[in-house]
Order: C-alpha cells, then structure tokens, then sequence
C-alpha cells in the first residue's frame, strides 16, 4: 500500500467517526497527534437516533469544509462514512463496509462476540459494561488505558446498527481498510 502524500496547500481535513458505544474523547489521543502534525481533524458526535442522522450530522462537517476531507470510521462509523458524499479518501478501521442494502446488523451477524456482552437497560439503551469492555474492545491495551476508554464508553439507542446507507461511497471513492487483530491471536481468516 502506498501511503498518502499531501502538499501543505493541499492537504485535507481529517474527519473521526466513532463506533457504537463510544464518544469523541476516545479518539482524543490520535486528535492531538495530527492537529500537532498541522492536520485539521473535526469528531462529530454521533448517536443521533439513527443511521440517516448520524450520516446527515458528518455529511454537514464534510460540508463545511472548503476541501474534500479523509474520513475514517471506526466499527459502526464505517456504516456512516459509506454514506456520505463529497470525501477525498474513506478510511474503515475495525469497520463494517455495507454494500448496497446492507446494514451493520446483518454484517456483525447473530454470532459477533461483542452480543453476548451487551446489557440491555431499563430505559432501552444497550451498554457494554466495564468489566467486559477489555476484552472484547481493548484486548492490546495498558491496564490503564482500557480503565480510560472502558470509563468512556456510553450507553447506545437501540436501531443505529440496523440503518441502511443511503449510498455506498466506496464503490467510487478511494478507500482503506485497516483490520485490527488481538496480539494473541495466532492466525487471522
């Protein structure tokens, strides 16, 4: 893979897009990594009640900005950076990538580890308690820096998973996919 060269003059903003269960702050340490590299980075907030508003609330950060920007998705962001328009390069990280009708649902599939985890509460939010969070999403951290992102995480209206992009940008826009994988794993599919 080659890796992307920008002109100073040219180079684009960074959008962040977090998964279910997460916040902006989680990605607070790679924010002030680029910003200290000169790099505009923008980290909306998403859990907006589903699919069509969180992609409507990152579509108006890509708006905004005079320059098509790179805009990376984590896990369920992945759903929401495949529907947007007017992006240079889409950046899946640990992402779903749904084709054409396809939703995270459907691609996380009924045997996904993290859904036996999943605490269901009162007010019909899910969570991801605490003591499950290290293991399911924070496998290669410290101690203490899963104790950080596991304090961060908040609870999700039910539905966003089950949303359906408007488009699928990544059928014309140049895209990356990163897989993460645990250290102690010995073999990957």
């Amino acid at each position: 893979m080659t890796p992307i060269r920008w002109g100073m003059s040219h180079r684009p903003d960074v959008i962040l897009v977090h998964g279910l269960w997460h916040q902006p702050a989680h990605f607070d340490r790679l924010t002030a990594v680029l910003r200290a590299h000169g790099i505009g980075v923008h980290v909306p907030r998403l859990h907006r009640g589903s699919l069509t508003n969180d992609t409507a609330a990152v579509q108006s950060v890509v708006d905004a900005l005079p320059v098509p920007p790179v805009v990376l998705g984590h896990s369920y962001g992945g759903s929401v950076i495949t529907g947007l328009d007017r992006v240079r390069h889409l950046v899946y990280v640990a992402a779903f990538v749904p084709a054409v009708g396809e939703n995270g649902a459907l691609l996380g599939g009924t045997g996904a580890l993290v859904n036996d985890a999943v605490r269901r509460n009162t007010d019909g939010t899910t969570s991801i308690p605490a003591e499950h969070a290290r293991g399911l999403l924070y496998a290669d951290c410290t101690e203490s820096l899963s104790a950080w992102a596991s304090g961060l995480l908040v609870p999700q209206q039910p539905g966003h998973g089950r949303g359906v992009p408007q488009r699928v940008a990544w059928t014309n826009v140049e895209s990356t996919y990163v897989k993460c994988v645990s250290a102690d794993m010995r073999s990957c599919p």
